[in-house]
């Protein structure tokens, strides 16, 4: 049987195209089938988990970095995707560990921290173990290990490399700690025989993993193009695939740049939207992707609240470059910056760098011109910080003579993020990790999350709320909307408009008005009438139609009043939207107000999906009544409960946790002590973790699937002694 054989995938556009290419052979001549569609797809392959379609895409699901498919072809069987995590913050993705004659304690804050970090921890050396951690060479695990090393690509490693990956948040080079005679017990582990290893690919991927699609030698050279008077030639290629790109007149381009900039975009297969500064926040509607400078102005509001994606003319170049539609918020360069300097950053800090080289210092001169210091080339008197790649050298020597302050990159980085002069007198900027050329994990680092709420300088006109007919509620049984209250608008099953699963989205999305695609009211959620709606994403005529009527877009299932959705489905938007007690209706709604000027009766549009209510034995119009009464008393459904969950449990945790807070219980990832569990105190398992839970069944414990949770949210009933719901009761 191939290995592969019943594996649906799909591959994000996220990555390169020689990686995908590379990906889709090994699938292909090992029994998987390519998806047509990102809905039908079983597996989903990316560097990333903000990918485009990311929203429609089934609980089931699996995601999981390119790795996944190397490692499952290196052991012969299938990996659990659930460790090759695609989220760059998991560091360690793809790591499954074990030790021997380490301390217990040790031990399990070894484990602890690699099963928190996308990683997986196994008692004994088994097959797909990929890193043992040891202290000596005189155990029979470490013989094992060294002997099938070369076959099975088993790393074995001092603890101290886990410790200062865990200090550093990162993935660090293990070289230094590795055995058969690490450097570090040695003492021989002066950087300078590391200072030639300016590796190009994140350090989480490894040496011999598949590429991320990440390309920072593209990264650090687009940076430059930016300022450059006529950028790097282009070859035609279709990367844009008629995605409306805008160019905000901040870029201050100009007649002639801009012109080439245009022409560059449309060689590579996009449309040009056209926008004078007077009228940018309203074109900016027409367009499916938003370059500009800086985080503030209407346009930029509107653009992120529509999750368009937003993004700078060095993310321009860099996908025109590589073909690789990367999530702009990756990367520190790609992201608009604040338009206000960094209050004490660009007065008193003068910046030198010593032990980058290339184009990574260049990519430092350019952050720290970007956030308004001085870069000196050489040292002086008046440098107030060195930004240092590993202490060696007459720049660091001098700086300890002259009390000033040398530290690694990640203070930069961090005072760009928060946007802060940050002090560098803390362990984590002073602190090298041994035997690691910081050059060589510079550039991994982006934005984090950016939402209109959390950026003070914009400021965005209030949407005037016109008189629109209220819908009827016979009987009172379901209130009249106040002001507050919101619709969300959805559709999950189309391959058109897909967006980011935060607020914000940058995976690039075709823009309902755009030429040749049809309008589409667009992204999942939550509701309960009333013509003061909230609708998230929604553009074009209609959604200026929908916002006159004085509905309002949002990006949360908290707090909207309509779900409109093409039908039933288990994603994380609906699974929360339910216990809010929503109208759940057919797309046929929106386009009905749309057309008749007027917020219309939803009693004749309520969503029809009798396949999905068959599948799942349940009523949609029953569940809604259920969680309509809930909410009548300000209760939720799992209220007051607590759920352990156990690190083999098929469903994301942090979905989990996010259905889990919706229906009013909390959670933990953890594996829980007989005292620990109660009658409000239960534990969400598999059967791969069965030789965890085991121990309590014997005790009494009753061990619940994830199917408790995803089938209480979807039918607002909590079936606990569902045989689909049971893994073992307790004896």
């Amino acid at each position: 049987m191939p290995l592969f054989e019943n594996i649906t995938y799909h591959l994000s556009t996220s990555l390169a195209e020689d990686t995908r290419l590379q990906i889709s052979r090994i699938l292909d001549s090992n029994g998987a089938t390519a998806a047509s569609n990102i809905d039908l797809a079983t597996h989903i392959l990316s560097d990333t988990t903000e990918f485009e379609g990311c929203d429609s895409v089934n609980l089931s699901t699996s995601v999981a970095c390119p790795y996944w498919v190397e490692r499952s072809m290196e052991l012969g069987h299938l990996q659990d995707p659930k460790y090759f995590s695609a989220d760059k913050d998991m560091f360690f993705s793809g790591v499954v560990a074990t030790s021997a004659d380490l301390p217990n304690g040790d031990k399990e804050v070894i484990a602890s921290g690699i099963l928190a970090q996308g990683g997986a921890w196994r008692q004994g050396l088994t097959r797909d173990v990929t890193h043992l951690f040891v202290t000596n060479t005189r155990s029979e695990k470490y013989l094992t290990a060294m002997h099938f090393r070369e076959s099975a690509h088993i790393t074995v490693v001092l603890p101290q490399w886990f410790d200062q990956c865990w200090s550093t948040q990162m993935r660090l080079p293990s070289e230094v700690f590795q055995f058969p005679d690490p450097p570090y017990l040695r003492g021989d582990h002066d950087i300078a025989a590391y200072k030639d290893q300016m590796l190009l690919k994140t350090p989480a991927a490894g040496s011999h993993h598949l590429e991320s699609g990440f390309d920072k030698q593209a990264m650090y050279g687009t940076m430059q193009m930016v300022g450059a008077s006529s950028p790097l030639a282009l070859r035609d290629r279709n990367i844009w695939e008629g995605r409306s790109i805008m160019l905000s007149p901040s870029l201050e381009l100009d007649a002639q740049r801009r012109e080439s900039v245009e022409s560059r975009i449309r060689r590579s297969g996009g449309v040009v939207v056209i926008a004078e500064e007077e009228d940018e926040s309203v074109v900016v509607e027409q367009a499916d992707i938003f370059i500009t400078r800086f985080r503030t102005g209407a346009a930029y509001g509107k653009a992120l609240a529509a999750g368009k994606t937003v993004g700078t003319l060095a993310w321009l170049f860099y996908v025109e470059r590589t073909g690789i539609m990367s999530r702009p918020r990756d990367q520190l360069l790609h992201y608009p910056v604040r338009s206000t300097p960094i209050q004490g950053f660009s007065d008193h800090q003068e910046i030198t760098v010593t032990n980058y080289q290339g184009d990574a210092r260049e990519y430092l001169k350019k952050l720290i011109e970007v956030m308004g210091a001085k870069f000196t080339p050489t040292m002086s008197g008046r440098n107030t910080i060195v930004i240092a790649a590993y202490k060696c050298g007459k720049k660091t020597a001098k700086a300890e003579e002259w009390s000033v302050p040398v530290v690694t990159h990640k203070w930069l980085e961090d005072c760009f993020v928060e946007w802060r002069n940050l002090t560098p007198a803390q362990k984590k900027y002073l602190d090298y990790a041994a035997g690691v050329n910081y050059g060589t994990i510079l550039g991994d680092r982006g934005v984090g999350r950016v939402g209109l709420e959390e950026d003070p300088e914009l400021s965005l006109p209030e949407i005037t709320k016109e008189p629109a007919l209220q819908p009827n509620h016979p009987n009172d049984e379901k209130p009249t909307p106040t002001k507050a209250e919101a619709i969300e608008a959805t559709e999950h099953a189309s391959a058109a408009t897909p967006k980011s699963r935060n607020s914000g989205a940058d995976t690039p999305a075709r823009a309902p008005g755009a030429a040749g695609r049809r309008s589409l009211i667009k992204s999942p959620s939550p509701p309960e009438g009333g013509p003061d709606a909230k609708v998230p994403a929604a553009t074009g005529a209609a959604r200026r139609s929908l916002i006159k009527l004085g509905v309002k877009f949002i990006q949360k299932p908290h707090g909207c009043t309509h779900l409109v959705t093409n039908g039933l489905s288990r994603t994380e938007k609906f699974l929360c939207a339910l216990p809010h007690a929503p109208y759940v209706l057919s797309m046929d709604w929106l386009t009905a107000c749309a057309e008749s000027g007027r917020i219309v009766a939803e009693d004749d549009y309520t969503l029809q999906d009798p396949d999905m209510e068959h599948k799942h034995k349940f009523k949609l119009v029953e569940a809604l009544d259920r969680a309509r009464e809930l909410k009548r008393h300000k209760r939720k459904l799992l209220q007051g409960h607590f759920f352990y969950v156990t690190p083999g449990v098929p469903s994301d945790f942090n979905t989990l946790k996010k259905v889990l807070q919706a229906l009013g219980a909390e959670c933990r990832e953890t594996v829980p002590t007989t005292r620990n569990v109660s009658d409000t105190r239960h534990v969400i398992s598999s059967l791969k973790d069965e030789a965890l839970w085991r121990p309590l069944v014997k005790h009494g414990v009753t061990i619940y699937s994830h199917e408790l949770v995803l089938g209480a949210a979807f039918t607002q009933f909590v079936d606990w002694d569902g045989e689909d719901k049971i893994l073992a009761r307790g004896d």
